[in-house]
């Protein structure tokens, strides 16, 4: 018989824990709770949860088809459900897509190397119907945007996208994993383009995945983690919320100082164009000889907010400068 122990932060059942995983080439970090399975005082399984997101989950290969992933997982969904979360995730190895599946979860898509499955009351048709309600049934066009903040530079995107006659849909990356937070990103982007009747603005959700929160930790060393994190993001974007929105269009902004972020559109321009997306590239404005940044922009707000002015419309200018106290309060 085989139990279920939760780790107690900071104890040496974690440090077996880190040790456990790193015999795996994994490294144990940013987690909410983790619990263990043990035989003969040694730890053979493990499951961990960060927010509603299940994360390594390991079971030994001798102890393969003992039952002990059922128990794991259902530790994980009571902790994920007790906070709250009405719908969860996994990223794990595809080979591991039926041990999920048989639980209930449904996978939304996969590569040779990672699938990503969701559970819950909340999954991804409820998300897309939610953004259909909100539509007319006709064709769009689409950028996605972390817009930390958003620029002049974002804004000469969204002008050159709406030259083509499709209404533009704006999705905002949803994931709190920059600077200015989810709700600032998405209220000045919302707010700037609230009477465009052709922008319709939304949050991404979690089905447009951030290359800042992808996991890797489940992948080989020596795996292109790049080339696994875009090839998951476009089959998703284009196998299903294109399909679903009637998107026939993404529009990009060219990296020309960003080598990793060159190197990720040139990979979503020839994936998406396997699936009928077509990916267009805008190349990045520029002001007085020098690319607009919203990198440039976060490093003048904490030192020279006077000198951002220069990169942003004056609506946008308004709403940072007062929330400018509290960003530097949090520094």
């Amino acid at each position: 018989m085989f139990y279920v122990d939760r780790l107690i932060k900071g104890s040496s059942s974690e440090k077996e824990l880190i040790d456990f995983l790193a015999l795996r080439d994994v490294t144990y970090e940013d987690v909410d709770a983790s619990f263990i399975i043990r035989d003969n005082a040694n730890i053979v399984a493990t499951v961990s949860v960060k927010k509603n997101l299940i994360k390594f989950f390991y079971i030994d290969d001798k102890y393969q088809g003992e039952g002990l992933a059922i128990d794991l997982i259902n530790s994980a969904l009571e902790e994920i459900i007790n906070k709250g979360y009405r719908n969860y995730f996994v990223f794990t190895k595809t080979k591991n897509e039926g041990i999920f599946t048989s639980l209930s979860m449904d996978a939304i898509e996969k590569t040779e190397d990672v699938v990503l499955l969701e559970g819950g009351f909340f999954k991804y048709k409820d998300w897309t119907q939610s953004i259909r309600s909100e539509l007319d049934n006709k064709e769009y066009n689409a950028i996605v945007m972390n817009a930390n903040p958003l620029t002049l530079g974002h804004e000469y995107l969204v002008d050159k996208a709406l030259e083509d006659d499709r209404d533009l849909i704006i999705f905002v990356l949803e994931e709190d994993a920059s600077y200015f937070s989810t709700k600032d990103r998405y209220e000045i982007v919302k707010k700037h383009y609230q009477d465009n009747e052709r922008v319709h603005v939304f949050k991404s959700g979690p089905y447009i995945i951030s290359r800042l929160t992808f996991p890797t930790y489940f992948l080989k060393k020596d795996t292109d983690k790049l080339k696994v994190y875009t090839e998951l993001d476009a089959k998703i974007f284009a196998r299903h919320i294109a399909k679903d929105l009637n998107i026939k269009k993404r529009y990009f902004g060219t990296e020309p100082t960003d080598k990793v972020t060159e190197k990720y559109n040139e990979m979503m321009k020839s994936i998406l164009s396997q699936y009928g997306l077509e990916a267009v590239f805008i190349d990045r404005k520029m002001i007085d000889g020098e690319y607009v940044s919203a990198s440039k922009v976060r490093e003048e707000f904490k030192t020279d907010f006077i000198a951002v002015k220069n990169f942003l419309s004056q609506d946008v200018y308004d709403y940072l400068k007062e929330r400018r106290g509290a960003y530097l309060d949090n520094d």
